[in-house]
Order: structure tokens, then sequence, then C-alpha cells
């Protein structure tokens, strides 16, 4: 869904960030222009619809039908268990809990089932009320432990430095 909507245009800040400033530097090297004359095509294929109808091609080139994505209707909100700023998450251990659930795979036999998965509604730096929802569990025949997910957020009365999102551009 975040995907989707970053494709057509309304994306969330961060992500839409990271995928600018790639691309705005693969463009610029391919093309041989400035970056920023390629965050502006960018941003324009973003905001006219380009992007989002370039993906449905794609799609469809690899005999895909979006009207046919499912989503879950096993769905769990898994709400805070503290007041705080989320400090820390760790993706690593959210991405093992996808996998098990059956949004990947660890070898090429297993089955992906698109339908499942994990949708995050709080991000680092966020403050979050005790019992705010911050992540949705979309389930299908596994279960998954509610500790196992909140221990995934590190919340904390203080905000702590965040991160850039991006450390450095080597050339």
């Amino acid at each position: 869904e975040e995907s989707i909507n970053t494709l057509k245009g309304n994306g969330p800040s961060d992500l839409l960030e990271v995928v600018i400033t790639l691309c705005s530097i693969i463009i610029g090297a391919v093309k041989k222009i400035p970056n920023s004359e390629a965050k502006e095509m960018l941003f324009k294929q973003l905001n006219n619809g380009e992007a989002y109808k370039k993906f449905e091609q794609l799609v469809k080139a690899q005999n895909g039908d979006l009207s046919k994505l499912n989503i879950s209707e096993k769905v769990f909100s898994i709400k805070s268990d503290r007041e705080g700023y989320i400090n820390k998450i760790d993706a690593l251990k959210l991405g093992e809990i996808a996998k098990k659930i059956g949004a990947g795979r660890s070898t090429l036999e297993d089955e992906i089932y698109y339908e499942v998965g994990l949708v995050l509604n709080k991000k680092v730096g966020d403050f979050v009320e005790k019992e705010e929802e911050i992540i949705k569990v979309y389930l299908r025949d596994k279960d998954v432990s509610i500790t196992e997910i909140l221990d995934c957020f590190v919340i904390e009365e203080e905000l702590k430095k965040k991160n850039e999102l991006i450390l450095d551009i080597i050339k």
C-alpha cells in the first residue's frame, strides 16, 4: 500500500527522500544530467501518474493482475504497552516475523502468502500513547506472539537523536 501510494505521488516523506535521492543519482548518471534535473523529472513522473502507470505495465508484463490482490481478513491491531518515543525498531526481527507468518520465504520452495504481512503505523522518532496502535498484523493460518512483536519496538520517555536516512553518497 505504501509503495503504491508513493508511485501515485502520495508517499511518506522519508520513503520519497530515499527513492528520489537514489533514483536521481542513477538517472543523472545515465542521462548525464544534474541530479537536480533528474529529481524534477522524478517528481513530475510521480505527480502526473506516469510512475504508477509504468508499475501497472511491469506487473502486466509479468502476467500479474493488481485486481486480484487480496488482503487477509484476519487482522490484529498491536497496541503500545507504554507511552513514549519510539527510539528503535528491530526491522530484522520484524522481517523474520513476517517470514514466519508467510509474507516471505527462507527457501525457494517455501510458499509466499501475499495476503499476509505487517503494516507499521509508527516510525522511529514518533511519540506513541499507551494503547495506541503501532502495527497491524495480517495473518492466515499461523499466529504470532504479541510480546514478540512488541519486543521489536524500543519505547522510551526521552527522544533520542534519529539517524539520517542517507548517511553519505559515494561518487
